[in-house]
């Protein structure tokens, strides 16, 4: 049994609905179960689904007052079937193109820990696997071995965790599997609103001994409410979104058993968030009326390292100002 698992909080009808059917469209066998956890949502689950749906046995829809993304995904671990083996993620406005259940049912066969595919984004002219400019960081079928009895499938065979502390977005909102056997205890952070499905697709990693995807465009990915870097620079969600990004990085030094290699590099990455909070901070006490002044008084007492870090970045910048000058 697969279970996919669905936090659904949207305010435009009809999302749900299409994420749902197109796993039920593939599956008619009756090997996926979908758990559903309405958190709070404008939209209603229960009328997204409707009566015949939510009497289908292979629906379970929870419904909580509003917690996050990430408490609403821990509702829906925490309500799996007992019978599960396998836990696909999926976000409530995507869907999975024709062809996701046969490309991965090979690997999962097999009992590989996780299997993950390609997906696209309207918006991104580049495929998720080729949407980092370090070309290293990518991924691509050239070179690797192929699964047997798969199509379109290879073995990753790189040390998986290294690879997703330095590319945690390899792993698409809605394009990944994993076994739960690997991490059953395993649960998002709901601390985090911005970030959660990352910090935990990297404990995953830390898991994980097999792991196989496919190069094929397999998920839609829509705009929707939990997508970690959908906000604009200069708003009020790009900022809370750059204090996110402080807080899942130093909880991954805090949380994580790293080797040096690893921390200094996440390192890199707490202080590249601390200067982008600092300079968004800059830019939003320019309208008063989108400062987030309760935001960033919390990100500020938190990690007080925030103002040090944006003071010698500008003495920095006047220091090779003041150079070009002479």
């Amino acid at each position: 049994m697969i279970s996919v698992i669905i936090p659904f909080f949207q305010r435009s009808p009809g999302l749900l609905l299409r994420s749902v059917r197109s796993v039920l469209q593939q599956d008619p066998e009756g090997r996926v179960h979908i758990v559903i956890t309405d958190d709070g949502s404008p939209v209603r689950a229960r009328e997204e689904l409707g009566p015949e749906l939510l009497s289908s046995q292979r629906i379970t829809l929870v419904e909580q007052a509003n917690a996050g993304p990430g408490a609403a995904r821990n509702r829906c671990l925490d309500a799996l079937p007992p019978s599960t083996r396998y836990v696909a993620l999926m976000d409530s406005d995507d869907i999975w193109l024709p062809g996701f259940l046969e490309h991965a049912l090979p690997a999962l066969a097999l009992g590989v820990d996780i299997y993950f595919c390609d997906s696209g984004r309207r918006e991104q002219p580049q495929s998720r696997f080729l949407w980092h400019a370090d070309e290293r960081l990518n991924v691509r079928a050239e070179g690797r071995r192929s699964v047997k009895g798969g199509k379109h499938l290879y073995w990753f065979e790189e040390p998986f965790f290294d690879f997703m502390l330095h590319r945690s977005n390899i792993l698409g909102p809605s394009s990944t599997v994993y076994r739960l056997d690997c991490a059953p205890r395993l649960r998002f952070d709901p601390s985090l609103y911005n970030g959660q499905d990352r910090l935990f697709k990297i404990k995953l990693a830390r898991t994980v001994r097999t792991v196989s995807f496919c190069d094929q465009v397999l998920c839609q990915e829509g705009e929707g409410v939990n997508i970690f870097d959908s906000a604009a620079w200069g708003s009020r969600k790009g900022l809370r979104l750059a204090s996110s990004y402080i807080s899942l990085h130093k909880k991954i030094l805090g949380e994580l058993d790293l080797d040096p290699a690893q921390t200094a590099f996440v390192r890199t990455r707490v202080e590249a968030a601390r200067l982008d909070f600092a300079a968004k901070a800059l830019h939003l006490i320019s309208t008063p009326s989108e400062m987030d002044w309760t935001l960033f008084v919390r990100t500020v007492a938190a990690d007080p390292r925030v103002i040090s870090t944006a003071l010698r970045h500008k003495l920095a910048r006047l220091t090779e100002n003041r150079r070009e000058l002479k």
